[in-house]
């Protein structure tokens, strides 16, 4: 499945000799931006403005900013397999959810 915002897309790389990732490529140049490789494979992904949020088999969350392609945060919810969306809302509740099993 490809992800797509304004000029840029996010494409998987589900090559049977690696593990997968993930390239953020500006559509009008074909410039790959950033390459990401979420840990514990993909079960889920989603996009906000600002944002791509990776859901893994084994229950964990990552969010990785578009501009650069760094990890903004990371939790583990202990092997469930998150519900994720693209609504604020939603991501708002994973993350209280993290603070509060602290």
């Amino acid at each position: 499945m490809i992800y797509l915002r304004d000029d840029q897309v996010l494409v998987p790389n589900t090559a049977p000799s690696s593990a997968t990732t993930f390239e953020w490529v500006q559509v009008s140049t074909g410039k790959t931006l950033w390459v990401h490789r979420p840990g514990n494979g993909v079960d889920k992904v989603a996009l906000s403005k600002s944002r791509a949020f990776f859901a893994g088999k084994a229950g964990s969350v990552e969010a990785v900013d578009l501009a650069d392609g760094k990890v903004a945060w990371k939790v583990d919810l202990g092997g469930r397999s998150p519900m994720l969306t693209t609504s604020l809302k939603s991501l708002r509740m994973i993350r209280a959810r993290r603070s509060t099993s602290a």
